[in-house]
């Protein structure tokens, strides 16, 4: 009997349940709120409650929080994007229920106080004023915010914007998050999609449910241009790229092979000619940073100054050669 490796369902609440099967040991489950940087009203906000929603639940500490995923022999992190903040983990399959308690329990049952707000901001100015050290963030930055200019190009906000966010604020944005309606659950591992259902089922059947608009391809409206910032730094660091695919096209598959042969890997095509061929950088690769309604495609490299314009050539030359060229069974059999 043919196995249906990817199901979903949708409760009773209005949330989510994903499920992809695959025959391993481990068992990897995200819970997904479709709220992320693009609709807070305090910059920021969104990924401070990340943080702060690992402090406490009604029933764990955060170092029970830690005890739990190591006992289980886990990992548990989070994260926030432009259109969503995630909780994550992965457990050993004996344990997956134990996992996806715990990251269910830190959704709908994280709290912080005064002094949690205040250890969590002096953590995030660390981790803002580190992406400001890397040249590679302040490109990064730097390129979004040209190519989407109706966003802040960075989901953790600045030193200025997180230092202003109280309590109030992040109790207004949990009540926004916890919502069933723009909730996803997925998991991935060697269990029935049934079980999973029942389990998630039972523990958020009391996560309110209401209407919200989350469309946010009005947002994503691209501009095109040049960007730079100035930094004493050794070299000349790039990005350059446009919109992408969308998540629901159906060519986006095949294009990530295309992706590939371009420049992922020391066999890509950008990796062998700019660099192992002509020695002009160190390192030259590809990404594409995608959501429900935005997805771009960029390249990135660091390079001497002297050598920008030859480097810029080149992967135009790359680019269009992909796009003009049928690529060879053996690129994509590699």
């Amino acid at each position: 009997m043919a196995i249906n490796y990817f199901r979903s369902d949708i409760l009773e609440n209005g949330l989510r349940v994903c499920s992809y099967y695959l025959p391993t040991r481990s068992v990897a489950m995200a819970l997904m709120s479709a709220h992320g940087s693009v609709t807070e009203n305090d910059f920021g906000v969104t990924h401070l409650l990340e943080h702060l929603l690992f402090k406490q639940t009604k029933d764990r500490s955060a170092l029970e929080i830690a005890k739990a995923i190591d006992c289980m022999g886990g990992s548990l992190n989070a994260q926030t994007s432009y259109d969503s903040m995630i909780i994550h983990t992965e457990v050993v399959n004996a344990a997956w229920k134990e996992g996806l308690a715990l990251i269910t329990d830190i959704f709908l049952h994280g709290e912080y106080n005064e002094a949690d707000i205040e250890i969590e901001k002096g953590i995030i100015r660390g981790e803002i004023l580190d992406g400001d050290d890397d040249p590679g963030a302040v490109v990064a930055r730097e390129f979004y915010g040209k190519l989407w200019p109706n966003i802040r190009p960075s989901v953790v906000g600045t030193v200025e914007s997180v230092a202003k966010i109280d309590k109030a604020a992040l109790d207004l944005r949990v009540k926004e998050i916890r919502n069933a309606a723009t909730t996803t659950i997925v998991v991935t591992g060697n269990l029935k999609h049934e079980d999973i259902v029942a389990e998630v089922r039972r523990l958020t059947q009391a996560l309110p449910s209401f209407h919200q608009d989350m469309c946010m391809k009005r947002l994503f409206m691209p501009s095109h241009g040049v960007a730079q910032k100035e930094l004493e730094t050794g070299q000349v660091h790039i990005m350059l790229g446009s919109p992408w695919l969308l998540a629901t096209d159906e060519e986006l598959q095949s294009s990530f092979l295309g992706l590939c042969i371009l420049g992922d890997g020391v066999s890509s095509r950008l990796f062998m000619k700019i660099r192992e061929s002509l020695g002009l950088t160190y390192s030259i690769s590809n990404e594409v940073e995608m959501g429900k309604d935005y997805s771009a495609l960029a390249l990135y490299s660091s390079i001497e100054p002297s050598s920008v314009a030859q480097l810029l050539e080149l992967a135009h030359s790359e680019l269009m050669q992909l796009t003009k060229v049928p690529v060879s069974l053996e690129e994509y059999e590699v």
